[in-house]
């Protein structure tokens, strides 16, 4: 895998607007299943951008994994971002609008 094909790989922002099509189970394991084959990837350290993919495959699933648990718990994941946050908004509005998630889950979106 050369940067290039990770690049496109660990793009968030395409994930997220797949999930936005899928119904409430299919998103958790679709997130579950795109994490543990994430993970299970090897790179080569011998390959010359290493850490810079290494950095965006540990982003990548870091943010599946917060919207995972956001979608389950209807809480904040600590570790999440304001652009995080911003981006999981468009796949919580989607699963609301479908009656799968509550209406109380939109008030993390909610500045105080």
């Amino acid at each position: 895998m050369n940067y290039s094909e990770a690049t496109e790989r660990f793009n968030l922002d395409k994930f997220l607007g797949e999930l936005t099509e899928l119904d409430f189970l299919n998103p958790l394991e679709k997130l579950q299943s795109e994490i543990r084959n994430t993970e299970s990837i090897v790179i080569p350290d011998s390959m010359p951008s290493y850490r810079d993919t290494e950095d965006m495959r540990h982003t990548y699933v870091s943010g599946l994994k917060e919207l995972s648990f956001l979608i389950q718990s209807g809480i904040r994941p600590a570790t999440a971002s304001e652009d995080s946050l911003e981006k999981f908004k468009v796949v919580i509005e989607r699963l609301v609008s479908k009656n799968q998630l509550s209406e109380d889950t939109l008030r993390i979106f909610q500045k105080e």
